[in-house]
């Protein structure tokens, strides 16, 4: 309405000035200076007034994601294990093996090769630490279990890789310490080098399957969330010395690593949070007011100040 009132009183003033009426155009540029002045700053506060509407439906609208529930994060469970005294990675041509290297001790640890040395997630539990297992090829013991790989590609960073060929019925055991065991159907997928340290699936991917564990006089809690849980991976990481390349370890004859470790690891992804319904829905009938208020004020801004109180 006010912004109507100036044109026509600027029209009004226009025709005073063409018929010379002195003083009722000057009377006229009076009254039309004060209304422009009072549109601008009505203008100006229906300018901060939208501004203020619009923050208040970003947080309603905001706030039902927040009613919603709050998303937890990703959880990594991991049990991080070594290589027992009695056992190496050993390269012969294109094969390798887990083998012996102390006989002596052979007695002390049976055919374990491998031994949990710590553990991160799993509620902060510590109950397989010091589990001892092996890697073998089907049911046998790891004494004796060989793999090979194809061949080696080369990368100009430095990194060589090839894919292990055979065999498949390859798994990990893992005592729990009470007679039971803990066993899955593993993948080597891959063997490389890279600069002084090599890796067996270095690429983490989702490597073990049909994880199934047979507690024994009491169970481990740990390995009743890895039977349970999502699809977890193994690696492994070795050093050879002198730190030789994939291509030198398929050719150079027996080589067998100072030390070896890993980890066992999955990633638990919880479920989103359900909404609160009755906060929800406030929430949700509040953004659609707002939403009706903000478009009044709109078409509001036309013909009048919107009013607004601090």
């Amino acid at each position: 309405m006010l912004e109507a009132t100036v044109e026509m009183m600027s029209s009004k003033c226009m025709r005073m000035s063409k018929l010379f009426l002195v003083e009722e155009w000057n009377m006229c540029k009076i009254r039309l200076g004060v209304m422009q002045r009072r549109n601008w700053r009505e203008t100006e506060n229906n300018k901060r007034n939208m501004k203020k509407i619009a923050r208040l439906c970003g947080v309603l609208a905001g706030g039902g994601a927040l009613l919603s529930g709050v998303a937890q994060a990703a959880t990594v469970n991991s049990l991080n294990f070594s290589g027992l005294p009695t056992s190496a990675v050993q390269f012969d041509g294109h094969t390798f093996d887990f083998t012996g290297v102390i006989p002596a001790l052979q007695g002390r640890y049976g055919a374990n090769e491998i031994h949990v040395t710590s553990e991160s997630g799993f509620g902060g539990s510590s109950s397989s630490v010091g589990d001892l297992g092996f890697f073998s090829i089907g049911a046998s013991s790891g004494a004796a279990t060989t793999w090979s790989f194809g061949a080696i590609t080369v990368y100009g960073n430095g990194v060589q890789i090839a894919n292990v060929t055979s065999p498949a019925n390859t798994e990990v055991t893992l005592g729990d310490g009470f007679g039971g065991t803990l066993t899955a159907n593993l993948a080597w997928m891959t063997v490389q080098t890279s600069a002084q340290i090599g890796s067996l699936n270095g690429s983490l991917t989702l490597n073990l399957s049909d994880v199934t564990y047979t507690p024994g006089t009491s169970s481990n809690p740990d390995f009743v969330t890895l039977a349970t849980g999502v699809t977890p991976s193994l690696i492994v990481s070795f050093s050879v010395p002198g730190n030789p390349s994939l291509t030198q370890l398929a050719t150079g004859g027996l080589h067998q690593s100072t030390s070896y470790s890993g980890s066992i690891s999955e990633t638990v992804t919880p479920p989103p949070p359900p909404p609160i319904p009755e906060a929800t829905t406030t929430v949700a009938g509040g953004a659609a007011l707002c939403s009706v208020v903000l478009l009044m004020a709109t078409q509001r801004r036309q013909n009048g100040a919107l009013k607004i109180s601090k």
